[in-house]
């Protein structure tokens, strides 16, 4: 073969973007916007497929994802649920973020958000008394969480990453709220 003229298309290595694609469509931060998207744009059958196919990702993380972008992305995932009237479903995924939470140190706004999120399905669902608990966890959390926002205010200062930080998770935490 004569090496100034290209190899054919079945001998030349795949191209080093079409690796990169697949890569970060296995991740699980890229699933989550395309369910959103086919949802808003009413292509509900492909919007359910996204949506199974981040759960199944975020059942088997790549190495390096954080418990908080697996909880962020079921709850993103949970508004789905809950805009097709799926609050059952909704509230599972929630209660699954949730207990990637828990235990994660300087995350009370976030766990305020699920918990406030948690209040509105289980009211969606008749479900009052947990409802009330639900609500009652998130505002004990966000008081904690303001308390978090002014050490960290006096420590690091107003626009250090970590004090945006709270302040976005509190604002998402009384959005949550009706706030």
């Amino acid at each position: 073969m004569n090496p100034r003229l290209p190899q054919p298309l079945s001998r030349r290595p795949p191209a080093a973007p079409l690796r990169l694609l697949h890569a970060s469509i296995s991740h699980p931060s890229h699933r989550t916007p395309s369910a959103d998207l086919y949802f808003k744009t009413g292509k509900l059958r492909e919007s359910m497929s996204c949506r199974e196919n981040a759960l199944r990702i975020y059942a088997k993380p790549v190495p390096g994802t954080t418990a908080e972008q697996i909880a962020r992305g079921v709850m993103e995932i949970s508004t789905i649920y809950e805009a097709v009237n799926e609050p059952e479903e909704a509230l599972k995924l929630l209660q699954k973020a949730l207990k990637l939470l828990e235990e994660a140190l300087g995350q009370w706004s976030i766990v305020a958000g699920i918990e406030a999120q948690m209040g509105v399905m289980y009211y969606m669902l008749g479900a009052y008394a947990e409802s009330r608990n639900s609500f009652g966890n998130a505002v004990a959390k966000l008081r904690a969480s303001g308390e978090l926002k002014a050490i960290l205010e006096q420590e690091c200062g107003l626009y250090h990453q970590d004090t945006l930080g709270v302040y976005s998770n509190l604002t998402t935490t009384y959005d949550a709220l009706g706030r």
